[in-house]
C-alpha cells in the first residue's frame, strides 16, 4: 500500500470532498487513499462515525479528475 501525501493528494481529497458534498452522501471522510501501482489511479476509502466502510476508486492522468466510480451506488462522476 502506497500512501499519498504530497500535493496531488490534497487535490484528490478536496475533489473528493467536493463530490461527497454534491452528491449528499453525509457522514463519511476519507481513512486512507492507495495508489495503484500499474495505473494512473487511486482506491480511496471512506468511513463514517459508525464504521461503515465504502470505497471510491478516481482514475485521474490530470487534475482536475476524470472519472470517480462510487461502488455503493454503482454510477460513474465524469468530468
Amino acid at each position: 500500500m502506497i500512501l499519498i501525501f504530497n500535493y496531488k493528494g490534497i487535490l484528490i481529497r478536496l475533489s473528493v470532498n467536493d463530490y461527497l458534498k454534491k452528491n449528499d452522501i453525509n457522514g463519511y471522510s476519507i481513512f486512507y487513499i492507495e495508489k495503484f501501482p500499474a495505473q494512473d489511479g487511486y482506491l480511496i476509502h471512506l468511513k463514517n462515525n459508525l464504521g461503515q466502510e465504502r470505497n471510491i476508486t478516481v482514475i485521474s492522468k490530470l487534475l482536475p479528475l476524470n472519472v470517480i466510480h462510487d461502488f455503493m451506488l454503482g454510477k460513474e462522476n465524469m468530468k
